[in-house]
């Protein structure tokens, strides 16, 4: 990471983590943890994933026979 930031001037971190086991929380620890291995100083941008990744989505697709197959959330309802 410090190699990179010598080179740029901004990071981009990026972790899909939607149908994933990659919990929100554990998502913010570790944006948290990587500009600290960068070049002191580095201005970070980062994103949250609101879809799977696409290779995820491929690897469904093509274990399910071809199928689409829905990998989003559906919404939480019970309990409000």
């Amino acid at each position: 990471m410090r190699a990179y930031s010598s080179h740029v001037d901004v990071l981009l971190l990026d972790r899909f983590t939607t149908a994933t086991t990659f919990e929100l929380a554990d998502y913010r620890r570790w944006l948290l943890e990587r500009p600290r291995l960068a070049r002191p100083g580095t201005p970070v941008w980062t994103t949250i994933s609101t879809e799977p990744a696409a290779s995820l989505v491929n690897q469904v697709r093509t274990l399910s026979g071809g199928r689409n197959v829905s990998l989003m959330a559906e919404p939480n309802t019970r309990g409000c």
